[in-house]
């Protein structure tokens, strides 16, 4: 098995042992690849495990001990071992032994002749070197934290291949589709690639051909489960539930093969990210999308929107731009399980007044995903509804905001939902409302200038995660609040927002969260989608050929929902955990990143990913991590912490609103526009019933993206055609002089 060259370690605290049961026979493998809050003031080594032989060690409180196999012949085996308090830890190594059972019967006795390498000095880093190890043989070695703080331990190094895994416990099989459920593989049955595999607390991913091998380092019993984040995909009925037994460590079962009924939809994703947003200079933006279904998309187009500061450089690929000022990347077909992504080099304004601005850059990716959402089972519960935001502001003084259902008059709301309005995030006034189709609510309130954001509940089972929200910054004054704490309206998988505030110093290697949370305290609603961006840059003297980015993530959030974002490189991922955390081994083979002084904008790189909180997870509780970035064989840069608190938002401070219904002729139409046939699979009359001037008809889809939109001098008849439209909703928007009217269309 290949074996992990980045480990990281707790110095967890050790248990009191009896006289027949010893600390050492509780030691954890080192090519388990986790990361754990250390422990403090634990009972020292020499006390739990009097008889060894504890060499240049003075002292031995706070014990975590270790072993590792080596698993290919090299003159020196070196390995770093550092900490993220940059506090004082020491270490020995007693080894070789024949196997593991040979090294824990013999902890107790561990003699001055079988130490390889020891020190107790005062550094925060140490270095652990081993000269001729054997092939196939143990080593035990033990960390100390002498300074008695919590830190987490990181152990790195020893390169590809010389730390051998095969005496860990293996789980392996392979996951596959199934298209005529009978747990077989036959016909055009496929591996299914990167799905999650977990049990015991430990995960893994499947690779491209869809198998995996599930590393466990503890005896016992774990059912073993696939985790299943895609709508398209059920795993079949006639899969077995599988269990692994162990009884002792080394042991192996296999063949613990998944099989999944699948619906034939295409399924397109878009993510959007940038290195920064750094006045005056160029920066790097990419966008990745990705067919997630099971059947070809065809006429693929991803839409790029820049903020107000921000300006088109160059890309990778071919753009026209559109009457509203978007880039239209035209991608044509994206087969099943494809991914691409476009490279982008953009520029920020060189203005004085702009530093500190929020500057949010949008894509989004048509067609719709109509198939996948018609296969939602529960869509004929929704109430055909649709909510939509609009706000203004007027003359600097007030901020009118608009509630609208977009629907027609067969989708009336069947009960109320929610709507919320925050200013520079707290909430200040929450109401519900109930809206017929066609109508809106207008709600009037005194600007201030600080950031005032209206947020609206859709209706259950709308048929994509649309959750609307509308922010209006700088009327009435100025107050530039982080629009990057609360939400931004992208939980659908075919739109994406990155907001970056507009900068001249950063720091070049760090981690971000989106939303980072409200107030000093970073509060955010409970089941949040978190948007993690990690940043690195090579700030050395050289290339560097390899990055290595390894991040633990908290307990408290859920890796069932874990969904990979773009990138600034192509890496290679792999999945470990333990305790239910997962941890994240992103690897940048080749990447060649030049240094900073040589080549600024090429010197850096990013990675996005997006993953939940856990529906449990209890309200104040604090959820923080950091990533480790290896640059080639050096000590890791570690990040900044980057940390939330799970909180209800409640209203401290209310204002005023004036809340007004506003009815439109939408519940009149059927007495003057016509629309047939309907549902239509290739063309619909919308018959106007008289003749209009000036008059503008539009298409748009569910999710509020325009599909068509004609302008007419004259007209009492248009010839809608939908043949290269997809099976879906649709609303016909009709507008005149005196009317603004809506029609929904059904494509079949």
């Amino acid at each position: 098995m290949e074996a992990a060259n980045t480990v990281h370690h707790p110095t967890s605290g050790g248990r009191r042992a009896s006289s027949q049961q010893r600390l050492c026979n509780l030691i954890a493998n080192a090519c388990r690849r986790y990361r754990l809050l250390q422990q403090v003031k634990k009972t020292q080594a020499e006390i739990v495990n009097p008889g060894n032989d504890y060499a240049c060690l003075g002292s031995t409180p706070n014990p975590a001990w270790y072993y590792f196999k080596i698993g290919e012949s090299t003159p020196n085996l070196s390995l770093s071992i550092s900490n993220t308090m940059s506090v004082d830890i020491d270490f020995i190594v007693w080894g070789p032994f024949d196997d593991l059972q040979a090294a824990t019967n013999n902890c107790g006795s561990y003699t001055s002749s079988q130490v390889e390498d020891c020190s107790y000095s005062a550094s925060a880093t140490e270095s652990l070197d081993i000269n001729n190890p054997q092939v196939g043989q143990v080593y035990v070695f033990l960390i100390t934290n002498f300074s008695n703080m919590p830190t987490n331990i990181i152990v790195s190094g020893g390169g590809s291949g010389i730390l051998d895994c095969s005496i860990l416990n293996m789980v392996t099989g392979s996951v596959h589709t199934d298209a005529n459920a009978d747990c077989d593989i036959s016909g055009t049955d496929a591996p299914m690639p990167n799905r999650l595999i977990t049990g015991g607390g430990h995960w893994a991913m499947t690779n491209a051909q869809g198998n995996y091998t599930l590393l466990l380092s503890e005896v016992g019993s774990y059912p073993i489960m696939q985790v299943n984040d895609n709508p398209l995909v059920a795993q079949t009925a006639c899969t077995p539930s599988y269990e692994a037994n162990f009884s002792a460590l080394g042991q192996e079962v296999s063949n613990f093969d998944f099989y999944n009924e699948v619906i034939p939809c295409p399924y397109l994703t878009v993510d959007v990210g940038s290195n920064m947003r750094r006045r005056c200079a160029t920066n790097n933006t990419v966008v990745e999308y990705c067919n997630i279904g099971f059947a070809d998309a065809e006429a693929v187009v991803v839409y790029v929107d820049f903020p107000e500061y921000v300006s088109l450089v160059s890309a990778q690929y071919p753009y026209t731009v559109t009457a509203d000022g978007n880039y239209a990347f035209n991608i044509g077909s994206v087969a099943a399980g494809e991914c691409g992504t476009i490279y982008m080099v953009d520029s920020v304004a060189c203005l004085t007044d702009i530093t500190g601005l929020m500057q949010c850059t949008e894509a989004w990716i048509t067609p719709n995903n109509t198939c996948a959402q018609n296969a939602n089972p529960n869509l004929d519960d929704w109430d055909g509804s649709n909510i939509s935001l609009s706000g203004v502001c007027n003359d600097n003084s007030s901020i009118s905001f608009t509630i609208s259902n977009t629907s027609d008059a067969t989708g009336n709301m069947a009960d109320s939902s929610q709507y919320r309005i925050f200013a520079d995030g707290d909430l200040v006034y929450d109401n519900n409302f109930k809206l017929d189709g066609g109508t809106s609510l207008t709600l009037q309130l005194v600007a201030d200038g600080r950031t005032y954001r209206l947020e609206a509940d859709q209706r259950p089972n709308h048929p994509n995660n649309d959750h609307p929200t509308l922010n209006i910054e700088n009327c009435g004054g100025s107050s530039n609040w982080n629009i990057n704490a609360l939400p931004n309206n992208d939980i659908d998988a075919a739109t994406e927002i990155d907001c970056l505030p507009i900068i001249d110093s950063y720091d070049p290697n760090d981690k971000q969260v989106s939303p980072s949370g409200v107030g000093n305290e970073h509060f955010v609603q409970p089941n949040t989608l978190f948007d993690y961006q990690i940043r690195f840059q090579n700030t050395g003297s050289a290339s560097a050929l390899k990055v290595v980015v390894v991040d633990t993530l908290p307990a408290q959030l859920d890796p069932a929902t874990l969904q990979l974002g773009a990138s600034s490189h192509n890496y290679n991922l792999s999945i470990d955990g333990y305790n239910g955390r997962l941890m994240l081994i992103f690897t940048f083979n080749g990447i060649n990143l030049p240094d900073s002084s040589s080549n600024l904008l090429g010197s850096q790189g990013f990675l996005k990913f997006k993953i939940a909180a856990k529906a449990d997870v209890p309200l104040e509780t604090t959820i923080s991590n950091n990533a480790y970035i290896y640059f080639d064989y050096n000590e890791p840069v570690i990040t900044n912490n980057a940390w939330v608190t799970i909180h209800y938002f409640k209203i401290d401070d209310p204002i005023a609103v004036t809340v007004t219904p506003t009815a439109t002729p939408v519940i009149s139409i059927p007495n003057d526009f016509k629309l047939y046939p309907n549902p239509s699979k290739q063309h619909s009359l919308l018959d106007l019933g008289k003749t209009y001037e000036n008059i503008q008809v539009k298409i748009e889809t569910i999710n509020g993206q325009v599909v068509y939109n004609q302008q007419f001098l004259q007209k009492n008849q248009v010839l809608l055609n939908a043949e290269q439209l997809d099976a879906g909703i649709y609303f016909v928007r009709i507008i005149t002089q005196n009317q603004n009217a809506v029609l929904k269309w059904i494509k079949q």
